[in-house]
């Protein structure tokens, strides 16, 4: 079953499913209805790293990872590495323009071409240390700050970064976030660094 310490990425497909990496136990992936992750159970199958970000795009589960892996997540079969060396450790896709982006720890924002990995860099954010973020369905770029434990809206067209609400908890290295495509929910797989939960 699914662990109450799960600290993900998560993903959201349109069967209502949620794709999972467990963080504390081995980074193994595993799947669960939403709202019932009691009933999760592991894919099989790891990788060798914490797998910071993933998304869902045209029926493809993508993934990145902590030392720069970029591939496919295949459920029945594993993992596919498509590039490495990548600077982005986030992914989403952006439901308006139909476009894959990737963030840096660091906070720069990258356009990503899915196919192969490559990438353009497109903006810096001035943010302390992104953890993840999440594209809404109507283009929102929603992002998880670790540095001041805030969540912000980041402007593309016009660069700025504006604070949303600040968590009255400590964020840990060990989150993702995901927009549900059907109803625009954002979901935010979250470890609370202060008491390990």
């Amino acid at each position: 079953n699914v662990p109450n310490d799960l600290s993900l990425p998560t993903l959201r497909t349109e069967s209502s499913v949620a794709y999972v990496a467990r963080w504390h136990h081995g980074n193994d992936f595993g799947h669960f209805i939403l709202n019932n992750p009691a009933e999760g159970y592991s894919l099989g199958f790891t990788n060798d790293v914490f797998t910071n970000g993933a998304c869902y795009m045209n029926g493809t589960l993508y993934f990145s990872d902590l030392n720069g892996k970029f591939g496919i997540i295949d459920p029945k079969n594993g993992l596919s590495i498509i590039a490495t060396g990548e600077p982005f450790t986030v992914i989403d896709d952006n439901p308006v323009d139909g476009k894959m982006y990737g963030c840096s720890h660091s906070g720069y924002l990258y356009e990503i071409n899915p196919d192969d990995g490559s990438y353009i860099e497109l903006a810096y954010m001035p943010v302390s240390t992104l953890i993840t973020f999440t594209i809404t369905n109507d283009g929102r770029f929603i992002i998880a700050d670790r540095g001041d434990e805030t969540i912000k809206e980041y402007i593309p067209a016009t660069g700025d970064l504006i604070t949303l609400f600040t968590m009255d908890w400590d964020i840990d290295y060990g989150q993702d976030m995901a927009t549900d495509r059907e109803t625009n929910e954002i979901y935010w797989a979250a470890y609370n660094n202060s008491d390990y939960t």
